[in-house]
Order: structure tokens, then C-alpha cells, then sequence
């Protein structure tokens, strides 16, 4: 703790509160997040928090949030993260800005950057939305929010489809899939894209079914052969008998180039295994011709609806983070409350200002832990605390944490949820 100097606090939540910091050595600006050890385990240790400063520790990309540092102070885990600004769901909303297709190419393919180097370390995100990419001091777009991402390995494994903002969730886990790869990411991305050009959500609505409903006037009913693995999903009787056309997407995405919304159309396809990876994504015409993208440095950043009511400027950390709506919570109501300046507070389990929903996010629920299968997440020899942890755990006592070998037993292996 000594090597930083602790600011003013930018914001708290159910998982933590922000400070804006200085290390003492260098003078840069950081962010400083001290970690409530709300759901520990009987060791009286916050698995997930763990799980993910590891996850964060093996990315290395300038398109997503780094995390300097990580140290234990007075029995609080603290994360030292680089230092951003508002989020691109600001650019969304500011109804003051033009977004041209030159801005949207350019934040479309730093957020498709910062997702391919995920994909290339195995990682699945699984929380793929626009207030999940801030804008670092450079201009950048970075992507953030790791308490729902996995290590991704074997096709077979088994993971918790409540995940994702229901706006946001693909087909596959909207009926239940338990088994699912990439491609969710990639679905996500395209709803993001689309939102660019629309400057408002794609599929909006308040339950899972609801959401299916509109993917479903969109895109039209899937057929057996567009998707011959749909009738062995867990809920596939909620896709309807009666056969829906689909909708030309230049009606639904105007402003969008012909190679925009042919990119989208592969991108958004009811069939995970149909749609493009990341890779394949950043190598479309979309991306490879056509208009430039506008420079980082000139792109806009857009206001917080906060910022905008204040009459304030850029926003610089605001209040930590928004609410992480995974799950069936409604999510836009809540996520535009107390949004001024997601910055970085999304990336480790982070401190939220709006209802702690990120915390019911990561930690789903309630209910007991499944027993650990094989290849199950598992720290030593227990399961690491993710989607359905006990709340029991958050009774029990800390213990004296060692920062230095907790991560020693922490296995990153791919298991349920």
C-alpha cells in the first residue's frame, strides 16, 4: 500500500470501492480498488476475485484494461488498474454526438481486438455489452469486467447459460445451452456493432423469452437445416411452431454500409456454429475496405447521462462502474443510473454504483454449489466460488490472506458455470 497514494474515492458498490491513485514511484494515474470480501469461502477467501486477477494477469493486450498490480492490506484484497474514462455506451446515448460509419468501424474493430486476444488465450468473456469497453487516456477502446469470464477448453464442457445481459444473450443460451463456445462471444459483438449504427439496443426486452421474441421478428424462425442442433436445447419448445420471416437487417441497422450488414448478418446467425470467429470477423471486407477508420484520437467519447445533466466534461473513472445486468434482471433502467464514467471499475468483480447487480451477476442466485465434475474450476480442493456460490459464504470468517501463494492452488480449468 505504500507504494501508492490513495485519492478521492470514485465510486462503491456491492463488490468493492474505487479511488482514483498515484504510484509514488512513476506518478501515473491509476485506479485502486479495494475488494469487499463479501463471499468468501470457509478459508475466508473470495475465490472469484481470485480467479479473475489471475485471468487478468495472463491477458496482455492494449485493448484490454491492464491490471498493474494486486496486494493485500490490512486483510482486503486491492487491485491497481490502469485508469480509464467513460464507456461506449456513452457514445450510444449522447444524442449530441454524429457518429459517422468512420467511428464506428474504428470503435468496432478496437472492441473486436481486444475480444480476439481473449478468444487467443482461451478465454470466453461472457459478458460482451457496451458499457464492458472504456476508453483508456490514449483514446483507446479497452475491453474490461472479467468476473464472469473462463478459461475455454474441451467442447464438452459445461457452463451456466445465465450469463450475459439478456440483450445481449445468444440464441443457444436463451434456450438453455449448457454446452456453448466462442460463438457467444461473437453474437454479443454483433448486437454491439449493431447498436452503434442504431444508437439503440438491438433486441430489447425484460425476460429471456421476451428477448427471443425479438431475435425471432428479426431474424426470422430457425429451420432444421439452419440449425440442425436446435432441438436438443433444453428449451427449444420456446421457439414457436409458426414460421416467422425474417426482416431485411438494412431496415433494422439503417446507416449501416452493405458490408456492415452483411457482416452482421454472419455475426448474428441463430446457429453458433455458423457464425464467424473473432478472427475471421476482423478479416471482413468490412474491416479490410471500404471508408477509414476515424483515428483514435479524434474519435468521440460521449457524455455520461449524469455528465450531461452537471453540464461536466469527460468523466474521467466517475462512479466505478455501472451495474453488470446479467441474468434476467431488466437491464437498462439500471444501467443508466449513476453513469458517470464506467472507469475500470468493471474489471475484477468491481465495485458497482447502481444496486450492486454485478454482484448478483457473479454470483448468480443464491442456492448451493454444485459438487465440482470433471474439469470442474476448483481452487485446492474446493470449488471456486463463480455463478451459484453459497450466500452461506458470506458469513464466514476471514482468515489471514497471503497474496503471495493464494493464487498458488488456483486452477483455471474449465468446469461448470
Amino acid at each position: 500500500m505504500d507504494r501508492y497514494e490513495k485519492g478521492e474515492k470514485l465510486g462503491d458498490g456491492t463488490y468493492g470501492v474505487v479511488y482514483r491513485g498515484v504510484e509514488r514511484a512513476t506518478g501515473r494515474v491509476v485506479a485502486m480498488k479495494k475488494v469487499l470480501m463479501r463471499h468468501r469461502d470457509k478459508e475466508g477467501i473470495d475465490r472469484t476475485a481470485i480467479r479473475e486477477i489471475k485471468l487478468l494477469k495472463e491477458l496482455d493486450s492494449e485493448y484490454v484494461v491492464r491490471l498493474y498490480d494486486s496486494f493485500v492490506h490490512k486483510d482486503n484484497i486491492w487491485l491497481v488498474l490502469e485508469y480509464c474514462h467513460n464507456n461506449l455506451e456513452h457514445v450510444i446515448t449522447d444524442r449530441s454526438l454524429s457518429v459517422s460509419e468512420a467511428d464506428v468501424k474504428a470503435y468496432a474493430r478496437m472492441a473486436a481486438l481486444g475480444l480476439a486476444h481473449c478468444h487467443e488465450r482461451h478465454v470466453i468473456h461472457r459478458d460482451i455489452k457496451p458499457n464492458n469497453f472504456l476508453f483508456g487516456q490514449d483514446g483507446r477502446l479497452k475491453l474490461i469486467d472479467f468476473g464472469l469470464s473462463r478459461t475455454f477448453g474441451s467442447p464438452n464442457t459445461r457452463y451456466s447459460p445465465q450469463v450475459f445481459n439478456i440483450w445481449y444473450r445468444s440464441p443457444e443460451l436463451l434456450l438453455g445451452a449448457r454446452k456453448y463456445g466462442l460463438a457467444a462471444d461473437v453474437w454479443a459483438l454483433g448486437c454491439c456493432i449493431a447498436e452503434l449504427y442504431r444508437r439503440k439496443p438491438l433486441f430489447v426486452a425484460g425476460s429471456e423469452l421476451g428477448v427471443l421474441g425479438r431475435i425471432l421478428d428479426t431474424l426470422g424462425s430457425p429451420t432444421k437445416s439452419d440449425w440442425p442442433d436446435l432441438t436438443a436445447l433444453p428449451n427449444a419448445v420456446m421457439v414457436p411452431r409458426e414460421r416467422k420471416a425474417p426482416v431485411p437487417l438494412s431496415s433494422i441497422v439503417p446507416g449501416a454500409s452493405p458490408a456492415a450488414l452483411d457482416l452482421l448478418g454472419r455475426m448474428l446467425r441463430w446457429n453458433p456454429a455458423a457464425r464467424p470467429t473473432v478472427a475471421e470477423v476482423l478479416a471482413h471486407p468490412y474491416f479490410t475496405g471500404g471508408v477509414a477508420d476515424t483515428p483514435m484520437e479524434r474519435l468521440p467519447h460521449g457524455r455520461s447521462q449524469d455528465e450531461k445533466a452537471s453540464g461536466s466534461g469527460g468523466g474521467a473513472n466517475g462512479d466505478a462502474g455501472q451495474g453488470n445486468d446479467s441474468g434476467s434482471e431488466p437491464p437498462r433502467t439500471r444501467r443508466r443510473i449513476n453513469e458517470a464514467g464506467d472507469a475500470v471499475a468493471g474489471d475484477a468483480n468491481g465495485a458497482r454504483t447502481t444496486g450492486g447487480a454485478v454482484a448478483r451477476a457473479a454470483v448468480g442466485a443464491g442456492g448451493s454449489l454444485p459438487a465440482p465434475a470433471r474439469g470442474a474450476v476448483t481452487c485446492g480442493d474446493k470449488p471456486a466460488a463463480g455463478l451459484h456460490a453459497a450466500h452461506a459464504a458470506q458469513e464466514t470468517p476471514a482468515r489471514k490472506l497471503n497474496m503471495a501463494t493464494m493464487f498458488d492452488d488456483c486452477d483455471l480449468t474449465p468446469g461448470p458455470g
